[in-house]
């Protein structure tokens, strides 16, 4: 970004950038079943465990980035208050939830409820 004219930031991006923090990207790790199935106990252990610290070290290196401090600069930045983030969720989930079902049907749903049941909050314990 720091490359980029200003005017060139905006207008690709605009002027105003909200934090909404309505995107949670779901971090997740892929092994071979049979691998997995083939593991002693403690071992499936330690590599779910060495997993999830992979994911918090992620994300904290995430929460650590500058890059909204460079975009500061840039764009003007609107952190919307507890209510207007209450009432974005309140409109946008009923849309997310039927695209969701619109593009990944009755399993996207199930999907969805079981990250819901398991998602970022219990990323942090």
């Amino acid at each position: 970004l720091e490359s980029h004219p200003t005017h060139m930031i905006q207008e690709l991006f605009g002027r105003t950038l909200s934090v909404t923090n309505h995107l949670y990207t779901p971090y997740i790790w892929v092994a071979n079943a049979r691998f997995l199935a083939g593991l002693s106990p403690e071992n499936r252990t330690a590599v779910a465990t060495a997993a999830r610290a992979g994911i918090l070290a992620s994300r904290k290196f995430a929460a650590a980035s500058t890059a909204m401090e460079t975009l500061s600069g840039l764009m003007k930045i609107h952190r919307p208050s507890d209510a207007e983030l209450q009432a974005f969720r309140e409109r946008s989930q009923p849309a997310m939830k039927n695209f969701i079902f619109d593009t990944l049907g009755a399993e996207g749903l199930s999907l969805l409820d079981a990250f819901r049941a398991n998602g970022p909050t219990s990323m942090q314990r």
